[in-house]
């Protein structure tokens, strides 16, 4: 039980990781975006395309880590706190 909790510990603190990863691409390809409305655009789309690449993969990241918690936690017997308002 007590690997599995330290499992469930370590699949928390990567989601955790990963959202705020998120949350900072996300604000990299607004300030990206913006510049490439204000300028010529061309230099960097290839930028904005990038980060939106890292963005998808970290959304899959994401999708994996949540469901292997879910997984852990249904192991466990835990049933309480599955859900998230958050998604």
């Amino acid at each position: 039980m007590k690997i599995r909790s330290s499992v469930i510990d370590h699949l928390k603190e990567l989601i955790q990781a990963l959202e705020k990863q998120q949350a900072q691409l996300q604000q990299q390809i607004a300030q990206a975006s913006a510049s490439v409305s204000s300028s010529a655009g061309v230099p960097n789309t290839s930028k904005v395309e990038g980060l939106m690449g890292e963005a998808s993969s970290i959304s899959s990241a994401l999708q994996t880590a949540r469901a292997e918690l879910v997984q852990a936690m249904l192991n466990e017997g835990k049933t309480t706190g599955l859900l998230s308002a958050k998604g």
